[in-house]
């Protein structure tokens, strides 16, 4: 006999958690040491798996022109093979927009 699974929907757990920060105001210089100060402090921070998605965005301003996207996800929501092409998805929808000029990629695994 088919068994049916539902789940009830909690809107709280539909937010994505996305924030931004400006390092607009540090000198050049303390800009590296400051977004990997942010990488370690998001490394450590857990997800909780009950309460919220296990994905979250952090968009950090450098300056006018450049930004760092540090996107934190579980290993239980995407894949080795999963991430490769979503990662050349997302890099390929920034090389073809026109309106992006000086797109900076860095490797950082």
């Amino acid at each position: 006999e088919p068994l049916q699974c539902t789940y009830e929907y909690h809107e709280e757990l539909d937010a994505i958690d996305w924030n931004e920060i400006s390092l607009s105001e540090k000198e050049p210089s303390e800009i590296n040491q400051e977004i990997n100060h942010i990488l370690d402090i998001d490394r450590k921070k857990e997800f909780r798996l009950n309460e919220t998605p296990p994905i979250r965005f952090l968009l950090v301003k450098q300056n006018d022109g450049l930004h760092t996207l540090v996107w934190t996800l579980h290993h239980i929501l995407i894949d080795g093979w999963s991430i490769y092409h979503i990662i050349n998805d997302l890099v390929a929808s920034f090389e073809n927009d026109k309106a992006i000029k000086g797109f900076h990629r860095e490797k950082s695994l």
